[in-house]
Parts: structure tokens; sequence; C-alpha cells
């Protein structure tokens, strides 16, 4: 006698919430397949079953119609079980040996069950990096990143510095190593990030599905999230930095080390991130190998934030940071590196115009830093009209109170502080840059000149002549084309990007 039909219990019943409800379905699922099989209340929407060299995993919820339910409930079983599951789309199920679920057999589209897959499976994700703090380029970029998918997927966050945007959501496993100086912080991390990976692993018996690095910090790992290029920048632009002493010694043996365990990390990564096309050019020219495994996700710029809000004074901040009525401020914002950001060429143009109204705001460097620079502009006669502001947590006011930004940099992948400027409405005066290249418009939003004092001296000579109408013109076109890459379309390509690994999970 078969088993009778079972109904959905009434949601009044005592302990008949929609969790019991699902644990029912569950279970008739697991032990009574043929009259599951009689009564589907497990569309694609509600039950997603997804069979990896692990086992089988299953999620129950229904996304977007209650809230938490989008999590569901996950559990993973050996191999075999899944013989006792229909799949809610029809599919066979792969055999234990791991054949292939994902197409539609004859048609090679992809099926139900791989779409299901791709849209409710949480993946646990490792993250390393050096430190992903808002005033890191590369760690912005995965803050941006983990909030706006930490509810889709488990993520684990192995650096020297972290700023949880989602501490209930995301763990956080600190690497005890120095940051200071680079070149000791590579060889550090690589040798106490996989420690305590492992102990991590260890003492929690967590399974990771996908691990994530920059570039080649870390001597393992899927996929890797290149800023750089290493040693394309060694080989063609190094010598044009103009680094000298100790600094630019202990500068260059970073980069060496990085150049050096590139090859080796770019042939074991499944997958290749980059912010530009650009640095996708530069990796696969010198790394053939990589091409086909290298995706393009643009740098998020958070338009909105940037934005000059409407009670700021910009005549009082102006006037509190020494610029005197009638002057005209460059802005020019860099983590460090001076020599290769190009503040010397801009140092250089201040010489040539010093008769004439302008002031440079110089923020960004560390302590020791500065002194020297500060030092060489007081040498070069023009102490007076150079201000250092150091690191600043939030630069927004430096770029609203300024009148154009400058950056004639020997080298960048995106330079996300160029996208910033153009958010904040300031014009640009540039040289051809990775990223900027792609949006920007010589003429239109500001200048792209030649990497030199007198390309700089020319552009800004020219950028004194206009008037604030034609001023205002350049920064509002500049704002314009730089919507396009806010943190919204970011966050929607990681997503995008992650599905395709699911895919590739099952």
């Amino acid at each position: 006698m078969p088993f009778p039909p079972i109904r959905p219990p009434s949601r009044g019943s005592p302990g008949t919430g929609p969790g019991a409800f699902h644990t029912t379905c569950l279970w008739t699922w697991l032990l009574f397949p043929s009259t599951a099989r009689k009564w589907r209340p497990f569309s694609p929407s509600i039950l997603t079953l997804a069979c990896g060299s692990t086992g089988l995993r299953l999620a129950v919820g229904t996304p977007g119609t209650q809230p938490g339910v989008s999590e569901g409930l996950g559990f993973t079983t050996p191999l075999g079980l899944e013989r006792l599951m229909p799949r809610p789309c029809g599919c066979a199920w792969p055999r234990p040996s791991g054949a292939s679920h994902r197409r539609n057999a004859g048609t090679g589209a992809p099926s139900e069950c791989s779409r299901s897959m791709r849209r409710f499976f949480r993946m646990r994700i490792a993250v390393f990096d050096y430190k992903a703090v808002p005033t890191n380029p590369a760690g912005s970029c995965h803050l941006h990143m983990l909030q706006g998918l930490c509810r889709e997927h488990e993520f684990t966050v192995f650096a020297v510095e972290f700023e949880n945007p989602c501490p209930e959501r995301i763990r956080f496993v600190r690497v005890p190593v120095p940051t200071r100086p680079l070149a000791l912080l590579f060889v550090a991390y690589h040798l106490v990030a996989p420690l305590a990976y492992l102990w991590y692993r260890l003492r929690t018996g967590a399974r990771f599905d996908l691990v994530q690095m920059v570039e080649s910090n870390l001597s393992f790992g899927d996929v890797s999230y290149a800023h750089f290029c290493h040693r394309a920048y060694l080989r063609r632009y190094w010598r044009s930095a103009g680094a000298k002493g100790l600094r630019g010694w202990l500068r260059w043996l970073d980069h060496w080390l990085h150049a050096l365990v590139e090859p080796w990390t770019y042939r074991r990564v499944k997958r290749v991130v980059v912010p530009s096309h650009g640095l996708k050019w530069d990796l696969e020219e010198t790394y053939p190998f990589a091409r086909g495994k290298i995706t393009v996700i643009p740098n998020p710029v958070d338009v909105e934030r940037m934005r000059p809000p409407a009670d700021f004074d910009r005549e009082a901040f102006r006037a509190g940071h020494g610029v005197k009525p009638g002057e005209t401020v460059l802005v020019f914002v860099a983590l460090g590196n001076f020599e290769h950001k190009g503040l010397p060429l801009v140092l250089q143009t201040l010489v040539a115009l010093r008769d004439r109204p302008l002031r440079l705001w110089v923020v960004g460097g560390e302590p020791d830093l500065i002194r020297s620079w500060q030092k060489r502009a007081e040498g070069m006669g023009i102490g007076d009209k150079v201000h250092f502001w150091g690191m600043q947590r939030d630069v927004r006011p430096f770029l609203w109170g300024a009148d154009v930004f400058v950056l004639p940099s020997a080298y960048e992948t995106f330079s996300l502080v160029s996208f910033q400027a153009a958010a904040a409405g300031l014009p640009l005066i540039v040289t051809p840059l990775y990223g900027v290249e792609e949006f920007m418009r010589d003429g239109e939003m500001g200048f792209v000149v030649e990497r030199s004092a007198e390309g700089v001296g020319w552009a800004v000579s020219l950028f004194l002549s206009l008037n604030e109408t034609e001023r205002a013109r350049l920064g509002l076109n500049a704002q314009r084309a730089v919507e396009a890459f806010g943190v919204r379309n970011f966050v929607a390509r990681w997503k995008a990007f992650y599905s395709e690994q699911v895919t590739s999970l099952g």
C-alpha cells in the first residue's frame, strides 16, 4: 500500500511554522521519494541541490518572500545519497565519478538546476589581504565587495589589518606580521599567513570552496585579485620612476620579490581578476599562459559619497588651510612612492610658475617621507607654496577644496584616486594611465599630458587661463563620466564572477 500523500500543515498548527514545514518536506523527500514525487512543493526557487566533489549540499528557502529565508538551511551528505533525491528540474544526478550536470543533454544550455545552484549556493571564501581598510587601494575594494556580498557567501578574512564592515557575518583572522618595509611584509606574510590558515582550519574544522588573495602575496589559492604587474613595471617604468637612496632600494626589492613569485602564482590560480583592461594586457603580454583566465572588474567609486555636500563651506576650508584669495590650488594625492607618482614634476612646475598665484596640497605619505620632501621643496625655494598634509582618513575635503587634481604618474593600473577626484567634480591633469584612459577625454575633463615637467607646466598654465565657468564644465564632465564605475556595478560584477565559480564547483 503506497504511503498516503502528505499535504502542507496549516500555519496555525502548533510547531508548524515555515521552518517546521520545510523540515517536514525535507524528511519526506529523503525517506519517501516515491511519495514526494507526487507532491512537488519544492520548485527550483525553494529547493536547491548542488553536488560537488565532497558531497551533496542542500539549501531550503524562498528568496525575496521572507526575511532570512533566502539564506536557507544547508548541510552536506556523502555521495550516493543523491540517488534518493530527484532533481526539481528533472535532470539526472551526476555519477559519483563527478560527471557534469550543468548542461541540458543535446542543447548545451544551462539546466534549471545549474541556474538554481548558481543562485543559491553559499560558497565559503577565504580572503587574504595585507590591509583590508578604507585607505588601502586593494583593501578598500575588498571592503566594498565584502559588504555587498556577505549575505550571499561566507567570508573569512586573513589580514594584518581589517575594518570589518559586517562583524556578525564576516570572520576575521589576524595575521601578526610587521607592515614596514613592504619587502619584509611580503616575506613575513608569505610565511605566517599559511600557518594562520592551517591553524584556523585545525581549530574550527572549517573548509573553503575558494581561496582568494591579492597579486602574488600568497603561495596558494584559486583567485588572484591583481592590482599591479610588478615584472612589467620593473622592465618598462622603474628607471623613469627616479627612486633613490635606501627607500628606493627597499621599494625595488619589494617589486622584485613580487615579480619573482608572479609566474608561480599566475600559473597555479584558476582565475585572475584585474581592475582595468590595460593591466589585463600587461599580464597577458608578460605571462602568455594567463590568457583566458583574466576577468576585468573596474574598481568601485562611491560617486554619491564623493560629491560635495551642500553644507560644505569651501572658502572656510581653503582659508583654514593657508589658501589666499585668488590662489589656484593643485591637489596631489598618494599613499607614498612620490617619485613614481610624479611629485618631482609638479614641484618643478611650481618653480617655473613661482610668480603665479599657485599652491600645492600634497595629501598622503608617512611622516618620515613627508619630512624628506618638505626639505626638498624648501631647497627648491617653494616651501611656502607646498603644504604636506600627511595620511588622511578622509581625503574628500581636500578634493572639494582644491581647483584641479594633478597626477603625472609613471604607471598606474587603475588610479582609484583619479576616479575619486573626478567624482568630486575636479578637472584632472594626468598622464595616460590605465583605467583613467577608459573614461578620460583630453580637453573635455581636463588634460592628458606627457610625463615631463614641460608637459605638466603646459597643462597648469592652460588651466590658469580658464575662467570659472570653463573650469566648472571640465569638472562636471569628469563627474558624469565616472558614474558608470559606481559601487553597485562593482558588487554586481563580483556577484556574477562568484556565480561562475559556483558552476565550476558543481
